[in-house]
């Protein structure tokens, strides 16, 4: 089979700068060494290191494919490490477009054994270390933590919220360099979960012992545990920003809602939450008396707006309640414009609670996920 000389006819490389971030942290938190330029530095770096690496395994007869053509991979120009060459694996592109490949992960092993790896969604975690029960790591530490609502209202007794705090946790912690490791050629490394034991409110912190393939996941462990004596220092919590004013709202600025957007297409969220929809309530109403009620909340609660981060930028979470006697059952997102704020979307209390939950506990706020659980039903 002849292949283009190009590496974006070969295959698709998705989403490249997200890929490439992911890519840059993991190649942190493996020590990955490379001979000249930073291949992670910018996109088109990243592009023509993984360019050149497939064109020369191309013309060196060191391309791999597997027998049912589902699998591909060529070696990159890194320095070994104790788990082998750095290799790119792709798979076969089910999604759409010309190209038979789609960039799926960077691995290390001697040589990539076709059939192991499948596609899903990325984790730094997952990357880093090997977990024996992926089924139950997270519910040890929902019994070891102080006690939140972590699942989701469609997904019960999953623990899906407090994956997901997990998973982005230990992604910041890797971005900030706070993963910690012992002096003794790394073998035991581990990160602050930013969560609080039940019994004496100390912080607990993930570990990991070194073996002689990946780290394998050891267990969630208090101060003083004999197990986190090699490390030389505390692992430290993530920080997501630097001046805490960040987190207010200035309610002298203009309050904006876009209506048509929330209200008619989010009918799919709404029309569970609100009998008969909004629209047998005027939206011009409904607007000024919301906008009304959230500024007067603010001025006599700087705390009140609950924020978010997405694409490292802050964004403020406020409730929507038709029934001021009932509890919120629909948040507004809120974006800070520069002269006003504006809410272009609203999501349920359970995606608000795992969004907020990464940068601060919401144990005294008033988003709770499941607030219908707290009424007396009668």
């Amino acid at each position: 089979m002849k292949y283009c000389d190009s590496l974006m006819d070969f295959a698709y490389l998705g989403r490249i700068e997200s890929k490439r971030l992911f890519f840059k942290n993991l190649a942190y938190l493996k020590d990955w060494r490379f001979e000249g330029e930073d291949p992670f530095y910018s996109p088109r770096n990243f592009i023509n290191f993984l360019d050149s690496a497939y064109y020369k395994a191309l013309h060196s007869n060191s391309l791999l494919i597997s027998p049912d053509r589902t699998e591909a991979a060529f070696k990159l120009p890194m320095i070994p490490t104790s788990y082998g060459q750095v290799w790119a694996h792709f798979i076969l592109n089910t999604g759409g477009g010309e190209q038979e490949f789609f960039l799926n992960r960077l691995i290390e092993c001697d040589k990539p054994y076709f059939g192991h790896v499948s596609r899903q969604q990325r984790s730094l975690m997952y990357e880093y270390a090997y977990f024996t029960d992926r089924n139950t790591w997270w519910q040890d530490l929902a019994d070891k933590a102080e006690p939140e609502p972590w699942d989701y209202v469609a997904y019960p007794d999953q623990k899906g919220m407090l994956r997901s705090y997990l998973m982005y946790t230990f992604e910041r912690l890797v971005h900030e360099r706070k993963i910690v490791w012992s002096s003794n050629a790394g073998r035991i490394s581990a990160f602050n979960t930013g969560l609080l034991s039940r019994d004496y409110q100390q912080p607990i912190y993930g570990v990991f012992e070194r073996t002689n393939r990946q780290p394998m996941f050891k267990g969630w462990f208090q101060d003083g545990h004999p197990i986190l004596s090699p490390l030389p220092y505390s692992p430290l919590m993530a920080d997501y920003t630097e001046d805490l004013k960040e987190f207010s709202m200035d309610t002298s600025k203009d309050f904006k809602i876009n209506a048509h957007h929330i209200f008619e297409d989010n009918q799919h969220r709404i029309i569970d939450i609100f009998p008969g929809g909004a629209a047998t309530i005027p939206l011009n109403v409904m607007i000024e008396g919301t906008i009304s009620y959230l500024k007067r909340r603010i001025e006599r609660n700087p705390r009140f707006p609950i924020p978010q981060l997405y694409h490292n930028k802050v964004q403020y979470l406020l409730p929507f309640q038709m029934n001021r006697e009932m509890p919120p059952q629909m948040v507004l997102i809120f974006d800070d414009d520069g002269n006003s704020y504006t809410a272009r979307t609203c999501i349920t209390l359970d995606m608000a609670y795992a969004n907020a939950r990464l940068l601060m506990s919401q144990q005294d706020s008033w988003l709770d996920p499941n607030p219908l659980e707290a009424l007396e039903i009668v």
